[in-house]
């Protein structure tokens, strides 16, 4: 699903617990809702890095454009989450009193 939606982008709608759906405006309006760029008047661009629970969390990095065009706007957003290293644990490694019946 988009369990990206549920780190946030921007300190107003992580402020608003993810209810800034229906007043994304802007750049942010990439993020959260599309239809808020229509009001754009510049070209507007911006980068957003948020790391979670520490070195070994997760990672969010995100960049976007958005420009007036021909009577219209259009806008380009890249997005990248990782959860960094883990280390990989098998069922045949646990002590037989840490498994289940």
């Amino acid at each position: 699903g988009a369990n990206f939606l549920e780190i946030g982008l921007g300190a107003r709608a992580v402020g608003m617990a993810g209810a800034y759906s229906a007043v994304a405006e802007g750049l942010s309006g990439l993020y959260w809702n599309l239809a808020g760029t229509a009001e754009t008047e510049n070209v507007a661009a911006g980068v957003n890095y948020t790391q979670l629970y520490g070195k070994d969390g997760l990672d969010f990095l995100w960049g976007g454009i958005v420009m007036p065009l021909a009577g219209g706007h259009i806008g380009l957003q890249v997005g990248q989450m990782s959860s960094g290293s883990i280390e990989r644990t098998r069922l045949s490694r646990l002590t037989p009193s840490v498994r289940s019946p």
